[in-house]
Protein backbone atom coordinates (compact mmCIF):
# COMPACT_ATOMS: atom_id res chain seq x y z
CA UNK A 1 0.00 0.00 0.00
CA UNK A 2 3.03 2.40 -0.09
CA UNK A 3 3.53 1.95 -3.15
CA UNK A 4 2.19 2.96 -6.51
CA UNK A 5 2.81 1.40 -9.83
CA UNK A 6 4.66 4.18 -11.98
CA UNK A 7 5.68 3.12 -15.41
CA UNK A 8 5.34 -0.66 -16.69
CA UNK A 9 7.71 -2.26 -19.97
CA UNK A 10 6.88 -5.26 -22.40
CA UNK A 11 9.77 -7.54 -22.06
CA UNK A 12 10.76 -9.68 -24.65
CA UNK A 13 8.95 -13.03 -23.46
CA UNK A 14 5.85 -11.15 -23.46
CA UNK A 15 5.65 -10.75 -19.86
CA UNK A 16 5.35 -7.37 -18.40
CA UNK A 17 8.41 -5.42 -15.71
CA UNK A 18 6.68 -2.58 -13.20
CA UNK A 19 8.36 -0.26 -11.91
CA UNK A 20 6.82 1.01 -8.23
CA UNK A 21 7.41 4.65 -7.14
CA UNK A 22 6.47 5.16 -2.57
CA UNK A 23 3.84 7.40 -2.49
CA UNK A 24 5.35 9.41 0.55
CA UNK A 25 8.36 11.19 -0.22
CA UNK A 26 10.85 10.91 3.16
CA UNK A 27 12.71 14.64 2.28
CA UNK A 28 10.97 18.03 0.83
CA UNK A 29 13.11 20.87 0.86
CA UNK A 30 10.68 24.80 -0.79
CA UNK A 31 12.74 27.77 -1.40
CA UNK A 32 12.19 30.88 1.34
CA UNK A 33 12.84 34.59 0.16
CA UNK A 34 13.14 35.56 3.76
CA UNK A 35 15.63 32.88 6.04
CA UNK A 36 16.05 33.39 9.46
CA UNK A 37 19.59 34.67 10.14
CA UNK A 38 20.34 31.10 11.62
CA UNK A 39 19.11 27.38 11.37
CA UNK A 40 15.98 27.05 12.89
CA UNK A 41 13.42 23.90 13.61
CA UNK A 42 9.81 24.73 14.81
CA UNK A 43 8.26 21.39 14.06
CA UNK A 44 9.06 17.96 15.42
CA UNK A 45 7.03 14.73 15.20
CA UNK A 46 7.29 11.60 16.88
CA UNK A 47 5.58 9.23 19.38
CA UNK A 48 4.87 10.27 23.10
CA UNK A 49 5.90 6.27 24.51
CA UNK A 50 8.67 4.48 22.83
CA UNK A 51 10.67 1.18 23.47
CA UNK A 52 14.24 0.86 24.21
CA UNK A 53 16.19 -0.95 21.50
CA UNK A 54 13.61 0.21 18.64
CA UNK A 55 13.31 2.54 15.43
CA UNK A 56 10.62 4.46 15.63
CA UNK A 57 9.14 7.01 13.03
CA UNK A 58 10.56 11.14 13.75
CA UNK A 59 9.63 13.90 11.54
CA UNK A 60 11.11 17.46 11.89
CA UNK A 61 10.98 20.67 9.84
CA UNK A 62 13.49 23.45 9.78
CA UNK A 63 14.56 26.30 7.84
CA UNK A 64 17.46 28.37 7.33
CA UNK A 65 20.17 30.15 4.38
CA UNK A 66 20.92 27.61 1.48
CA UNK A 67 24.34 27.55 2.24
CA UNK A 68 23.68 26.95 6.02
CA UNK A 69 21.22 24.14 5.50
CA UNK A 70 23.20 22.46 2.43
CA UNK A 71 26.05 22.40 4.97
CA UNK A 72 24.67 21.67 7.97
CA UNK A 73 24.71 18.97 10.72
CA UNK A 74 22.24 18.76 13.49
CA UNK A 75 23.44 17.11 16.61
CA UNK A 76 19.93 16.39 18.55
CA UNK A 77 20.48 14.77 22.29
CA UNK A 78 18.19 13.09 23.82
CA UNK A 79 18.23 14.51 27.90
CA UNK A 80 16.90 12.78 30.72
CA UNK A 81 14.21 14.53 33.16
CA UNK A 82 16.01 12.62 36.06
CA UNK A 83 17.67 14.07 38.66
CA UNK A 84 20.16 10.82 38.94
CA UNK A 85 23.21 12.65 36.83
CA UNK A 86 23.78 9.01 36.06
CA UNK A 87 21.45 8.78 33.30
CA UNK A 88 23.18 9.33 30.12
CA UNK A 89 21.83 11.27 27.22
CA UNK A 90 21.43 9.74 23.98
CA UNK A 91 21.66 11.08 20.74
CA UNK A 92 20.95 11.36 16.88
CA UNK A 93 22.52 13.29 14.77
CA UNK A 94 21.97 13.69 11.00
CA UNK A 95 22.88 16.03 7.60
CA UNK A 96 20.00 17.93 7.21
CA UNK A 97 17.92 16.77 4.32
CA UNK A 98 20.19 13.51 4.24
CA UNK A 99 23.12 15.73 2.75
CA UNK A 100 20.93 15.80 -0.60
CA UNK A 101 20.81 19.88 -0.95
CA UNK A 102 22.70 19.88 -4.27
CA UNK A 103 25.15 23.60 -4.26
CA UNK A 104 22.64 25.16 -6.75
CA UNK A 105 19.92 24.73 -4.34
CA UNK A 106 22.59 26.42 -1.66
CA UNK A 107 21.93 29.40 -4.14
CA UNK A 108 18.59 30.33 -3.30
CA UNK A 109 18.33 32.92 -0.25
CA UNK A 110 16.53 30.26 2.23
CA UNK A 111 15.28 27.23 2.49
CA UNK A 112 12.65 24.74 4.18
CA UNK A 113 13.20 21.35 5.01
CA UNK A 114 10.67 19.08 5.45
CA UNK A 115 12.15 15.29 6.41
CA UNK A 116 10.10 11.71 7.93
CA UNK A 117 13.15 9.12 8.74
CA UNK A 118 13.61 7.28 11.26
CA UNK A 119 14.80 7.17 15.21
CA UNK A 120 16.68 4.45 16.93
CA UNK A 121 16.45 4.46 20.71
CA UNK A 122 19.43 2.51 22.33
CA UNK A 123 18.91 -0.88 23.56
CA UNK A 124 20.27 0.30 27.03
CA UNK A 125 18.10 3.61 27.51
CA UNK A 126 16.92 3.31 30.94
CA UNK A 127 13.11 4.29 31.35
CA UNK A 128 11.78 7.84 31.63
CA UNK A 129 11.20 11.02 29.68
CA UNK A 130 13.68 12.68 27.42
CA UNK A 131 13.63 16.40 26.04
CA UNK A 132 15.19 17.03 22.61
CA UNK A 133 17.68 19.49 22.95
CA UNK A 134 20.28 20.09 19.48
CA UNK A 135 22.93 21.93 18.09
CA UNK A 136 23.79 23.18 14.55
CA UNK A 137 27.24 22.37 13.28
CA UNK A 138 28.43 23.60 9.78
CA UNK A 139 30.75 21.00 7.69
CA UNK A 140 32.64 23.39 5.92
CA UNK A 141 33.56 25.95 8.53
CA UNK A 142 33.15 24.11 11.62
CA UNK A 143 30.61 26.79 13.18
CA UNK A 144 28.72 25.87 15.73
CA UNK A 145 25.77 27.00 18.23
CA UNK A 146 22.62 25.78 19.92
CA UNK A 147 19.46 26.03 17.60
CA UNK A 148 16.03 26.87 19.91
CA UNK A 149 13.69 24.80 20.07
CA UNK A 150 9.91 24.00 20.45
CA UNK A 151 9.32 21.50 23.88
CA UNK A 152 9.99 18.54 22.53
CA UNK A 153 9.77 15.08 24.47
CA UNK A 154 9.73 11.35 24.56
CA UNK A 155 9.09 8.44 27.11
CA UNK A 156 11.11 5.24 27.07
CA UNK A 157 9.09 2.21 28.53
CA UNK A 158 9.70 -1.43 27.54
CA UNK A 159 6.18 -1.63 27.72
CA UNK A 160 5.69 0.77 24.76
CA UNK A 161 3.53 -0.95 21.69
CA UNK A 162 6.31 -1.68 18.68
CA UNK A 163 5.84 0.86 15.83
CA UNK A 164 6.44 1.29 11.90
CA UNK A 165 9.59 3.13 10.90
CA UNK A 166 11.26 3.65 7.55
CA UNK A 167 14.95 2.61 7.36
CA UNK A 168 17.52 4.40 9.59
CA UNK A 169 19.65 7.09 8.23
CA UNK A 170 23.19 6.19 6.80
CA UNK A 171 24.96 7.78 9.54
CA UNK A 172 23.22 5.85 12.32
CA UNK A 173 23.85 2.58 10.69
CA UNK A 174 27.38 3.29 10.22
CA UNK A 175 27.21 4.30 13.90
CA UNK A 176 25.97 1.00 15.12
CA UNK A 177 28.56 -1.07 12.79
CA UNK A 178 31.29 -0.17 15.68
CA UNK A 179 30.21 -2.75 18.08
CA UNK A 180 30.70 -5.55 15.61
CA UNK A 181 33.67 -4.36 14.11
CA UNK A 182 35.03 -4.43 18.02
CA UNK A 183 34.16 -7.51 17.95
CA UNK A 184 36.00 -8.70 14.57
CA UNK A 185 32.22 -9.87 12.87
CA UNK A 186 34.05 -8.02 8.91
CA UNK A 187 31.64 -9.96 7.71
CA UNK A 188 28.41 -7.93 8.91
CA UNK A 189 30.26 -4.76 9.12
CA UNK A 190 30.90 -4.75 5.16
CA UNK A 191 27.40 -6.23 3.53
CA UNK A 192 26.38 -2.95 5.41
CA UNK A 193 29.22 -0.72 3.97
CA UNK A 194 28.73 -2.41 0.49
CA UNK A 195 24.67 -1.49 0.60
CA UNK A 196 25.30 2.36 2.04
CA UNK A 197 27.68 2.87 -0.95
CA UNK A 198 25.90 1.43 -3.89
CA UNK A 199 23.27 3.70 -2.43
CA UNK A 200 25.30 7.22 -1.89
CA UNK A 201 27.76 6.79 -4.11
CA UNK A 202 29.51 10.37 -3.54
CA UNK A 203 29.85 8.71 0.05
CA UNK A 204 28.98 11.89 1.93
CA UNK A 205 27.64 9.74 4.84
CA UNK A 206 31.06 8.85 5.78
CA UNK A 207 31.83 12.50 6.32
CA UNK A 208 28.88 13.26 8.00
CA UNK A 209 29.55 10.31 10.71
CA UNK A 210 33.11 11.58 10.89
CA UNK A 211 32.38 14.53 12.29
CA UNK A 212 29.67 13.55 14.31
CA UNK A 213 31.35 11.30 16.03
CA UNK A 214 34.10 13.94 16.56
CA UNK A 215 31.69 16.04 18.55
CA UNK A 216 30.46 13.22 20.44
CA UNK A 217 33.75 11.54 21.15
CA UNK A 218 35.16 15.24 22.38
CA UNK A 219 32.16 15.14 25.43
CA UNK A 220 32.39 11.24 25.82
CA UNK A 221 35.98 9.92 25.01
CA UNK A 222 34.99 6.14 26.32
CA UNK A 223 32.63 5.46 23.93
CA UNK A 224 34.15 2.75 22.37
CA UNK A 225 31.99 1.17 19.97
CA UNK A 226 31.62 5.30 18.88
CA UNK A 227 35.36 5.05 18.74
CA UNK A 228 35.47 1.96 15.91
CA UNK A 229 32.72 3.48 14.46
CA UNK A 230 34.99 6.36 14.15
CA UNK A 231 37.98 4.45 13.03
CA UNK A 232 35.66 2.36 9.98
CA UNK A 233 34.53 6.08 8.94
CA UNK A 234 37.89 7.30 8.71
CA UNK A 235 39.47 4.04 7.25
CA UNK A 236 36.75 4.12 4.61
CA UNK A 237 37.59 7.79 3.51
CA UNK A 238 41.30 6.72 2.88
CA UNK A 239 42.07 9.12 5.48
CA UNK A 240 45.50 7.30 6.71
CA UNK A 241 46.63 9.34 9.50
CA UNK A 242 43.81 9.78 11.83
CA UNK A 243 42.65 6.48 11.33
CA UNK A 244 46.32 5.52 12.20
CA UNK A 245 45.69 7.77 15.34
CA UNK A 246 42.03 6.46 16.13
CA UNK A 247 43.19 2.90 16.40
CA UNK A 248 46.31 3.37 18.74
CA UNK A 249 44.13 5.25 20.84
CA UNK A 250 41.84 2.27 21.15
CA UNK A 251 44.74 0.11 21.34
CA UNK A 252 45.63 1.79 24.94
CA UNK A 253 41.51 1.91 25.96
CA UNK A 254 40.92 -1.38 24.68
CA UNK A 255 43.66 -2.90 24.90
CA UNK A 256 42.62 -6.93 25.81
CA UNK A 257 40.93 -6.60 22.44
CA UNK A 258 43.22 -8.73 19.91
CA UNK A 259 41.08 -7.16 16.94
CA UNK A 260 42.11 -3.61 18.21
CA UNK A 261 45.34 -4.18 17.50
CA UNK A 262 44.85 -6.40 14.42
CA UNK A 263 43.27 -3.16 12.86
CA UNK A 264 46.16 -1.27 13.40
CA UNK A 265 48.60 -3.35 12.00
CA UNK A 266 46.63 -3.72 9.35
CA UNK A 267 46.80 0.37 8.99
CA UNK A 268 50.53 0.52 9.57
CA UNK A 269 50.96 -2.49 6.43
CA UNK A 270 48.55 -0.20 4.14
CA UNK A 271 50.82 2.85 4.76
CA UNK A 272 53.72 0.44 3.80
CA UNK A 273 55.47 0.37 7.64
CA UNK A 274 55.85 -3.26 8.26
CA UNK A 275 57.98 -2.64 11.32
CA UNK A 276 55.48 -1.01 13.41
CA UNK A 277 52.87 -3.66 11.82
CA UNK A 278 54.54 -6.30 13.28
CA UNK A 279 54.61 -5.19 16.83
CA UNK A 280 50.87 -4.28 16.53
CA UNK A 281 50.30 -8.01 15.06
CA UNK A 282 52.31 -9.91 17.05
CA UNK A 283 50.41 -8.22 20.14
CA UNK A 284 47.20 -9.62 18.91
CA UNK A 285 48.90 -13.15 18.30
CA UNK A 286 49.73 -13.05 22.10
CA UNK A 287 46.04 -11.86 23.33
CA UNK A 288 44.39 -14.79 19.88
CA UNK A 289 46.60 -16.92 18.98
CA UNK A 290 43.95 -18.27 16.47
CA UNK A 291 42.69 -16.29 14.87
CA UNK A 292 42.92 -16.74 11.14
CA UNK A 293 43.27 -13.05 9.91
CA UNK A 294 46.39 -13.01 11.75
CA UNK A 295 49.22 -15.19 9.87
CA UNK A 296 48.39 -13.84 6.57
CA UNK A 297 49.10 -10.37 8.36
CA UNK A 298 51.92 -11.15 9.59
CA UNK A 299 52.73 -12.89 6.94
CA UNK A 300 52.72 -9.88 4.38
CA UNK A 301 54.69 -7.51 7.23
CA UNK A 302 57.60 -10.48 6.95
CA UNK A 303 57.41 -10.01 3.16
CA UNK A 304 57.41 -6.52 3.23
CA UNK A 305 60.29 -6.34 5.17
CA UNK A 306 61.79 -9.12 2.51
CA UNK A 307 61.88 -12.14 5.31
CA UNK A 308 60.46 -14.35 2.86
CA UNK A 309 61.74 -17.62 4.77
CA UNK A 310 59.32 -16.05 8.02
CA UNK A 311 56.41 -15.21 5.26
CA UNK A 312 56.19 -18.57 4.02
CA UNK A 313 56.04 -20.06 7.42
CA UNK A 314 53.14 -17.74 7.98
CA UNK A 315 51.05 -17.77 4.54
Amino acid sequence: PDLQLWRTWTLPDGSDLHLYRRHQVATRVEALESPPDRVRCDRFTLPALVSPGTAVPFGYTCAGSGDAMRSGLLLMSWEPDSIDVSTPAWWHDRAIASGQIVPESASTPGLRVREELALRVPANVPAGQYRLRATYLDLDTGRQYPIALPETAIAVSAAAPALDAPQLDFVTQLRQLGAPLAHGDLDAVFAVVGRLNQYDAEQDYLKQAERSLEFRLAKAPDAIDERYALGLARVLQRKVRPALDTFAYLTEVDAENPYAWMYLGFINLYRWHPREAEVALTQAHALAPDLPELNTLRGVAALMRLDVRRARQLL
